[in-house]
């Protein structure tokens, strides 16, 4: 067994290796390669430096992919462990590996938030990171709507509505993600230039079905959309926000609405987006409102580094 750094060549195995583990659990893959390279290397995130691969007899068994961005108070494990005999054990070895490399990090406070989310129905994986001192906060919920029959957006007045423009509106576009998700627990965080790198270098963010709703000259509300790569003819509502000042008038619906027309106009008969959950799976929601309904859980698991 050995245990070596990330390279920026890895994007391909770690797509293997995620793949085979959703393949497992819910006959799906994850990532295209493409699409999981945006994710993977960009302005904060050099693999060289911050992954970790297990090896056993020359093959890749298990790959860690740690994300840390300023203002370096939260890390992201993201761990693709597929079925395989010391599955468990094997797991174990990485993350704590990727405990050690966090603490060698001066940048980072003793006290840093450390997530991983777990496929609920993982058993093996949620059992390991309990065991790790990590305690669960959150689930989040991969939910889905089909579209054909969805309703016509309906917007409140003094509002306007346009298609997002990857370069010019990119300022505007984090400006409502970061005010809007300023709360959000601990796991959830997004560094502008990761944010930008992400849009221009995702074959999956889509020209044309992303939309930027302002008020004025004040960026209101977002939904920047993708091409499902999980599931065929699907849309993916990846980063939807309402700017704190705009909330409670309807903005969410509309936006999700007019992305799923968006969606029609590419002939696609399905969206899905992810979204924290809570511990109360029948309580209305906007998504329920809309037709959406949760497919697969998610569980969000969170230590300090120390």
């Amino acid at each position: 067994m050995r245990l070596r750094s990330g390279r920026v060549s890895d994007v391909e195995t770690y797509a293997r290796l995620i793949n085979a583990q959703h393949q497992w659990l819910r006959n799906e893959n994850l990532w295209e390669i493409d699409e999981l390279a945006a994710l993977l290397v960009t302005p904060s995130s050099d693999p060289v430096r911050y992954d970790r691969y297990l090896e056993v007899d020359g093959t890749v068994v298990a790959g860690l992919h740690t994300h840390a961005s300023p203002p370096y108070e939260k890390v992201t494990f993201h761990l693709a462990s597929p079925p395989e005999p010391n599955r468990e054990a094997h797991a174990r070895y990485l993350l704590e590996a990727g405990l050690r490399l966090l603490r060698g990090r001066p940048e980072l406070s003793p006290a840093a938030a450390i997530s991983i989310d777990v496929p609920s129905e993982d058993e093996e994986l949620t059992s390991l990171v309990r065991s790790m001192g990590f305690a669960r906060t959150n689930q989040v919920a991969i939910m889905q709507a089909t579209i054909d029959n969805a309703p016509e957006p309906t917007w409140p007045d003094g509002f306007t509505v346009q298609t997002f423009d990857f370069e010019s509106d990119l300022q505007a576009a984090f400006s409502i993600i970061s005010s809007a998700f300023a709360n959000q627990p601990a796991w959830w965080h997004i560094d502008q230039d990761d944010f930008v790198y992400m849009l221009q270098n995702d074959p999956t963010a889509r020209r044309g079905i992303s939309v930027l709703v302002t008020h004025g000259d004040v960026p209101a509300a977002i939904s920047v959309n993708f091409a499902d790569t999980t599931l065929a003819d699907t849309g993916l509502i990846g980063l939807l926000a309402v700017a704190p000042g705009f909330q409670g008038r309807g903005l969410g619906r509309a936006i999700l609405l007019e992305s799923f027309v968006r969606f029609r106009a590419q002939d696609w008969q399905y969206a899905r987006l992810a979204t924290i959950y809570g511990y109360r799976p029948g309580e209305p929601s906007l998504y329920n409102a809309v037709g959406m309904k949760p497919m697969y859980f998610n569980d969000m698991f969170v230590r300090s580094l120390d």
